[in-house]
């Protein structure tokens, strides 16, 4: 998970990057220090993914951990895909659309770090009631990020710009809210 975490928070910050600096060799550099962390959360899944199955825990547990382990290396997965399309279609977001994303990846960090809390309580202290209500939240925040991707859409086609570049847009838009796992 904190690799996850990582690998979310330098799509951020490559993404602040590219609001705020055209040159694009940042946002490559970038790119690749989000490929190798997607690269070094995918070896750490390996290792975990073959404790478990070499019998750590019980067998009940192990399907629930492995779904839990490929649902958080999808965002990592999710991280490194969107910004290396980013990169590879020199995607440029408009002033319009800044302050929307800036919150959208504000609110998924918050849910990160939520989740991870939990995640870290899975073998030591799990409390249900009190998990519970931080999923609640997790999916408050969610149902908050839906109306951020909801109001950047609805700006995206209020925008006098031509039809290719609102369509490559909305693909970034409709990918983007790279949501934890829930």
């Amino acid at each position: 998970m904190d690799l996850v975490l990582k690998c979310h928070e330098e799509f951020v910050a490559a993404i602040e990057i590219l609001f705020t600096d055209k040159r694009k060799f940042k946002i490559e550099t970038l790119a690749a220090r989000i490929s190798a962390l997607e690269s070094k959360a995918d070896d750490e899944r390996h290792s975990i993914i073959k404790t478990l199955l070499g019998g750590a825990l019980l067998p009940e547990s192990r399907g629930e951990i492995l779904k839990l382990i490929e649902l958080t290396d999808e965002v990592a997965n999710k991280s490194e895909e969107l910004i290396t399309q980013i990169c590879l279609e020199n995607i440029t977001f408009y002033d319009e659309m800044k302050t929307c994303i800036i919150d959208i990846n504000n609110k998924t960090r918050e849910q990160f770090l939520l989740l991870r809390n939990i995640i870290n309580t899975l073998f030591t202290g799990y409390d249900i009631l009190e998990n519970y209500k931080i999923i609640q939240k997790t999916e408050l925040i969610e149902s908050e990020v839906d109306k951020l991707e909801e109001s950047l859409i609805k700006e995206l086609y209020s925008m006098d710009i031509n039809l290719v570049e609102m369509n490559q847009l909305r693909n970034i838009i409709s990918k983007y809210p790279i949501h934890p796992i829930l």
